[in-house]
């Protein structure tokens, strides 16, 4: 009886560890995903700067030195920058998800 129950804890504690080891792997992994999708976050809000230097720059050439109307060139720079804040927007949100899973991961980790 005591030798099933030395064998029993054994068992356990391989599984335990295979457990710890796959949770450290996760870890690993999200921690790479969110460091991706930061790097992208960042590189959408530096896009984001950019299109509003373009649009102040048009505006400035408009009023300043008469340039035609652009309309249809401010159009198509409004829909960019708009499909770029949509897209900003959205890698905001999965930022914040990932942030909450980790958290939860952690917490359950450490319980």
């Amino acid at each position: 009886e005591l030798e099933a129950a030395l064998a029993e804890l054994a068992q356990l504690k391989k599984e335990r560890s295979e457990v710890e080891e796959k949770l450290t792997e996760m870890s690993g992994q999200r921690d790479a995903e969110k460091a991706a999708k930061d790097e992208a976050l960042s590189k959408v809000k530096y896009l984001l700067g950019v299109s509003k230097k373009v649009m102040e720059k048009m505006e400035a050439m408009k009023r300043g030195e008469g340039v035609a109307d652009t309309s249809g060139e401010r159009a198509a720079l409004d829909k960019e920058r708009a499909a770029v804040e949509a897209e900003r927007e959205a890698l905001e949100a999965e930022r914040v998800q990932l942030a909450e899973e980790r958290k939860a991961f952690e917490e359950g980790k450490a319980a």
